[in-house]
């Protein structure tokens, strides 16, 4: 676990602003921390070290020092993007997948995230073409959080970190303490804080002239939730509903097991469509839970145990 933070503002930066951000999340990473700062961006990072200790603090910038990234998580396929950056003329200084990162945002720009195999939340400053790019990864493992107030905007891995900056205003959001209340859970992309949204899995953005854009891929590597896929977990939550069965079938709630089959041979079909499943559920702010709750058979209801405990009793 690491910690990113950071911002960009066109009345400048604050390497001290940015150290105050960043110790607020220390805990993400007691091993290291270190610091990015232009006229324009600032970048935080702290560093639990796992791959390459020695030579892997971030940020870390490209061989032209145009490009600079600070990372949380860990990429699972870096070593074949690696090789296949290689062969395409790129150098490596370490063995991070953190580089990995660089070489292949200046190779495949906005589509790299499809490439990426892992769990991941990642911020990428273009010094020259004065744009910031950000992403996460299809699960939503790794948080990353943004707010644009007052002229800035803010990044990170916890909103505790935005608490230090100077253009935040800490407001409570209370739609979002409405729906907690309702469900015990908050679905909205906007927080408790007001203003401040969670980046949604499977989502990248750009911002660039004071503009953010948060958006889907569009490869078929990131599916997004389809008519079928919705209209498929519609009848799938009523139908759970009506279950009189103890528990539901372990084939309709965990594809665990059979997305593990399929992942060597073919890409998985029945995985991405339970990712669809999964999404849309996740939008429609439904509860797997709630809906598939068991339903209690009437021997064994509490009021049916006490009076035969009691009958026993008087016998």
């Amino acid at each position: 676990m690491c910690g990113i933070a950071g911002y960009i503002s066109s009345k400048g930066t604050d390497k001290n602003v940015l150290k105050a951000m960043t110790d607020r999340i220390a805990h993400r990473g007691p091993d290291g921390e270190g610091f990015f700062a232009d006229s324009l961006c600032g970048l935080g990072h702290r560093r639990l070290a796992i791959i390459d200790l020695n030579p892997g603090d971030q940020p870390i910038y490209n061989e032209d020092k145009n490009i600079v990234v600070v990372f949380n998580g860990e990429i699972y396929n870096y070593r074949e993007l690696r090789e296949e950056l290689i062969g395409k003329g790129y150098h490596f200084a370490t063995n991070t997948d953190s580089e990995v990162l660089l070489c292949g945002y200046a190779e495949y720009g906005t589509s790299l995230p499809e490439r990426l195999r892992g769990m991941f939340a990642f911020v990428i400053w273009d010094k020259q073409n004065k744009t910031l790019f950000g992403a996460r990864d299809f699960f939503g493992i790794k948080p990353l959080y943004y707010a644009q107030m007052n002229g800035t905007l803010l990044f990170g891995s916890e909103i505790k970190a935005f608490l230090k900056h100077p253009s935040f205003e800490k407001t409570l959001n209370t739609a979002a303490l409405e729906e907690y209340l309702t469900f015990q859970y908050s679905a909205m992309e906007e927080t408790f804080f007001k203003g401040v949204f969670r980046l949604q899995p499977a989502h990248y953005f750009t911002y660039k002239d004071g503009v953010i854009r948060a958006m889907w891929p569009r490869s078929r590597t990131w599916i997004r939730p389809s008519p079928w896929a919705s209209a498929r977990m519609r009848n799938t939550t009523r139908s759970a509903g009506r279950r009189t069965s103890p528990r539901p079938s372990a084939s309709r709630i965990s594809p665990r097991s059979s997305s593990r089959r399929n992942t060597g041979a073919s890409s998985g079909t029945s995985s991405t469509r339970w990712m669809s499943l999964w999404l849309t559920l996740r939008r429609s702010r439904c509860s797997l839970s709630a809906s598939w709750r068991p339903s209690r058979s009437r021997s064994c209801s509490p009021a049916r145990v006490r009076m035969r405990s009691s009958a026993g009793t008087m016998s």
